[in-house]
């Protein structure tokens, strides 16, 4: 059975592959072109193509080559044909004389030829395709003799002399002029085929050089910048070209807009050579010299031309678009007979499997009995093998449950810890910028450390587990090294002291270096913690920093109870505790800081090492790279003392700006007002939901709030704010002792505008106040140039504000309208204009007439700030003033400056405002939408 199922799969995979193949004969074509610079060439090339694609029976390779109207490199690039193996090659000569032994020698290799366009000196061609240029010489004869009625003189345009074209059509054109003797040529110039080489020309004949009444090119394009010229120069000749291409840079175009009086239709012929190729590839008969029709094209004629172009193009493209909805359908009708074919092998298939299992039937009966014993064996065994995973699901849940559980432990000791350091931390800065006691300073400077060292220490807890889960992600700063473990020391001499313990160190000063920070600083205080606990009473400890080798290495030595040679090994195990250690006063060390040292240093790029003689003392070695290799980007800059920061302030108190502080805890309030009102108004509260009241009652100038709040926290509240049209401009600053990257984007995604952590530096905390306060300062001062407007919009009235913001706001949907008055304005807001009149009054202290012209003023200075495109004429009547010069001189009342000189005095420097339209058009009846948002 098995060599029957393996001839007819064998079969199948024959049919299969076959499938779909069509009968193609391969044919590669190679065209030289000599060049491709005008439209007229280009349009032969893509003649060439479209026809390729309409010969779907023959699989046809087209290669292209451009000669750029260079003899040698056409002559290059046929001999770069001929290797790289065409069957047939098509030439377009850049010149007969030094092109014709090449196509010669194509041709006697016995690969055809079609020339097309320009002939050749010599008969040994395949086919030649063209019209008869010295018949186009002539009708552009006749065509002269009509237009000048036989009588006058003729500038002519050539093109590239030695090319065939350029040779037939000047003889056929005098065959015809010459025989009228009052018809005479008076220059003859060279224009090489090319547009911006004839331009070039004519620009400079005709300055001095006017004796013509016709000017007779020999392609379209001379003669469009021959027509450009005389234009140029004021002279009005006849003007005749050669190729009436159809397009909208072509010969027809140009007689329909006056460009040139008329032309000789000279076609491509491309589709015709592809036609003639196919032919001679096929062995199928074919005419050795092709003659494409010409006419004359004129004022006459060239309208209906065109549009019969329009229609061919639009039939065209039709016939493209059938072309591809064929192609796709027969893709789609041989994908339909591969699944045809593949639908018959899988019946076949099934067949034989039926055949086999019929066969197999009997065989399988017998082993059923046997097969039902190892399924209830199976069976039993898959629900012991499900019930351990349900147990281990379980166990994994309660275990991810009490890791949560874990980390929010690890959060909120995080947060207490980081409350209690900020009540630590702020009294310490107040006392040592108040005492000048350098002794007091000094032991104040060694409480300050440690309290950063308990700061850092709560981000520890947090990141401890990241070790063991390989996430933990060092942070590495360029700083000096030296200075930054000198003071890492000098925290432990008070340490030393008391224990008479001479603390020493030997450090090179000024050495840089790219290291994380809370790395360093724990291994140093781990090592330097065991050497003073260790080392006994008048014994020694020296600390020694050198740079070497682009390396930093690091040595504590200590002449304490030294470790045992045996023990040695297992120093940097975890849980491992030396036996030495068991006996000392201070055994309270649980085995896991030494093996913690030795991870980090190694995540570092470097290595730990140790030395110890039982009863003399310790050596530890630390190595780490002086250099990373990371960009500058990677790095951050540890180059700023923060207790050394001052913040300066011109008596901000005067300006009375008022700070929200939202605080649960009473103690930590209390530091931040401290802080705060030395600079500030503070009101306070004590959790989000009576911040939230408060901010809408007071309306602060900046909101300062804990997250971790009962009945509303942080994150809440700072939303309500954003979303409430009356608070929503106010800036938020999230101050919390949570850590955490997470809670820092989800601030700010809920519009947070800063992220302070606990302990705070207070010039930090003041520094971001002040600046958010002064850029909301400048965004109102923007947004509203006008100061009268901006100083009534920042009323604490909130009915008054909201009034004003609806008569603004009713104003600028009209602004337009030079007629918009009291009366139409009382309409919009539902009053009567009496009332309208008094509350205008009663809230701005100006006649309602003059608060609308300061709002249509306020309007203008906002167009001069966002848009220079406009001139003051404009600007007034956007703004609804009739009169520019009135518009003017109640600017210069309102602002102090001329409308021309205000946008540079005040305009736009640091906000990016999008731009109206730069045309200005008063039928379009445009305006910027603008709106009067509240704090604005």
């Amino acid at each position: 059975m098995k060599p029957y199922l393996l001839i007819i799969f064998l079969v199948l995979s024959g049919c299969i592959s076959d499938l779909g193949k069509k009968s193609e004969k391969k044919m590669i074509i190679g065209f030289s072109q000599c060049t491709m610079v005008d439209e007229w060439r280009k349009a032969m090339v893509e003649e060439m193509k479209r026809e390729i694609v309409f010969s779907r029976d023959y699989k046809i390779e087209f290669v292209l080559k451009d000669a750029n109207d260079d003899n040698n490199r056409q002559i290059s690039d046929i001999n770069e044909l001929v290797r790289y193996g065409i069957d047939l090659l098509i030439v377009s000569p850049n010149e007969a004389a030094q092109l014709t032994p090449v196509v010669e020698e194509v041709f006697n290799k016995g690969i055809p030829v079609i020339v097309i366009d320009r002939k050749i000196n010599s008969p040994n061609y395949s086919a030649f395709i063209g019209a008869d240029n010295l018949e186009i010489g002539k009708e552009a004869g006749y065509f002269a003799i009509e237009i000048l009625r036989s009588k006058g003189k003729i500038l002519e345009i050539t093109g590239l002399k030695g090319s065939t074209p350029a040779i037939e059509r000047a003889k056929g054109f005098h065959e015809i002029v010459d025989e009228y003797p009052k018809m005479f040529t008076s220059k003859v110039i060279e224009g090489a085929w090319l547009e911006e080489k004839t331009l070039k020309i004519t620009d400079s004949l005709f300055r001095s050089f006017k004796d013509f009444n016709l000017i007779f090119a020999h392609n379209d394009f001379m003669a469009k910048a021959a027509s450009k010229s005389a234009r140029k120069y004021n002279i009005k000749p006849y003007i005749i070209g050669v190729d009436g291409m159809n397009t909208a840079s072509g010969g027809v175009n140009m007689v329909i807009n006056g460009f040139i009086d008329g032309t000789i239709l000279y076609p491509t012929g491309g589709d015709k050579a592809i036609q003639v190729a196919v032919q001679i590839l096929t062995g199928m008969p074919f005419e050795k010299n092709i003659v494409l029709n010409t006419y004359r094209i004129d004022n006459t004629n060239a309208r209906t031309i065109w549009l019969q172009g329009l229609q061919l193009q639009d039939q065209q493209n039709k016939i493209d678009k059938q072309s591809n909805q064929l192609d796709n359908m027969l893709k789609l009708l041989n994908k339909r007979k591969i699944l045809l074919i593949l639908t018959y092998a899988i019946i076949i298939l099934l067949m034989i499997i039926v055949v086999m299992i019929f066969i197999s039937w009997k065989n399988k009966n017998r082993m059923n009995k046997v097969l039902d014993e190892k399924n209830k064996t199976i069976s039993q065994q898959y629900k012991i093998i499900t019930k351990q995973q349900n147990d281990s699901l379980n166990l994994l849940i309660v275990a991810e449950e009490a890791k949560e559980t874990k980390l929010r432990l690890f959060t909120d000791l995080s947060h207490e810890f980081r409350t209690v350091v900020t009540l630590i931390t702020n009294p310490i800065q107040d006392i040592l910028r108040l005492t000048h006691d350098e002794s007091v300073k000094t032991k104040l400077m060694v409480l300050q450390r440690s309290a950063d060292r308990l700061t850092r220490l709560t981000d520890g807890i947090l990141k401890f587990r990241n070790i063991d889960e390989n996430k933990y992600h060092l942070t590495f700063f360029s700083a000096n090294i030296s200075q930054f473990v000198e003071n890492t020391i000098k925290t432990f001499q008070e340490q030393a002291n008391n224990k008479e313990i001479k603390l020493s160190s030997e450090i090179m000063q000024e050495i840089y270096a790219e290291f994380d920070l809370s790395v360093i600083e724990k291994v140093m205080y781990n090592l330097m913690s065991n050497a003073i606990k260790f080392t006994n009473k008048f014994g020694m400890i020296s600390v020694s920093l050198r740079a070497e080798s682009s390396k930093i290495q690091i040595k504590i030595m200590d002449t304490g109870i030294g470790i045992a040679k045996s023990e040695l090994p297992y120093l940097f195990d975890r849980f491992y505790r030396v036996s030495n250690c068991l006996h000392s006063s201070d055994n309270n060390s649980i085995g896991i800081g030494l093996a913690l040292c030795k991870e980090l240093i190694q995540l570092h790029g470097g290595q730990i090492a140790v030395e110890s003689i039982e009863y003399k003392g310790t050596t530890f070695y630390i190595t780490i790279p002086q250099f990373h290799g990371l960009t500058s980007a990677e790095i951050e800059r540890k180059s700023i003392d923060l207790n050394s920061i001052s913040y300066e302030s011109s008596n901000p108190l005067e300006n009375g700006k008022t700070v929200l502080i939202v605080e649960d805890n009473p103690e930590v309030s209390n530091v931040i007002s401290n802080v705060v009102s030395r600079y500030y108004k503070v009101i306070t509260a004590r959790d989000g939901m009576q911040g939230l009241n408060l901010a809408i009652k007071e309306t602060p100038d900046l909101i300062l709030s804990d997250i971790l709040m009962p009945v509303m926290d942080g994150m809440q509240m700072c939303m309500e704010i954003k979303k409430h049209v009356a608070t929503c401009h106010i800036p938020v600053i999230l101050l919390t002792a949570i850590d955490s990257q997470e809670y820092e984007i989800k601030g700010f995604d809920i519009g947070a505008d800063a992220y302070v952590t606990k302990p705070f530096n207070e010039y930090l905390l003041l520094s971001n106040i002040k600046n958010l306060i002064e850029t909301r300062k400048k965004l109102k001062e923007y947004f509203c140039p006008s100061p009268l407007l901006r100083e009534l919009l920042q009323t604490k009235n909130k009915s008054d504000r909201d009034f004003l913001i609806e008569c603004l706001n009713s104003i600028y949907e009209n602004i337009q309208d030079e007629n918009y008055t009291l009366t139409s304005l009382a309409e919009k807001m539902n009053m009567s204009r009496s009332s309208l009149y008094r509350k205008i009054r009663a809230v701005t202290k100006l006649k309602p007439v003059n608060f609308i012209k300061k709002a249509k003023l306020n309007y203008a200075a906002k167009i001069l700030l966002t848009n220079k495109n406009y001139t003051i004429n404009e600007i007034s009547w956007r703004s609804g003033f009739s009169d520019s010069k009135y518009f003017s001189k109640c600017f210069i009342q309102e602002f102090g400056a001329y409308p021309s000189d205000y946008a540079g005095k005040y305009g736009q420097t640091e906000h990016s405002i999008p731009e109206e339209p730069e045309q200005f058009n008063p039928v379009q009846n445009e305006q910027p939408k603008i709106r009067v948002l509240p704090g604005y």
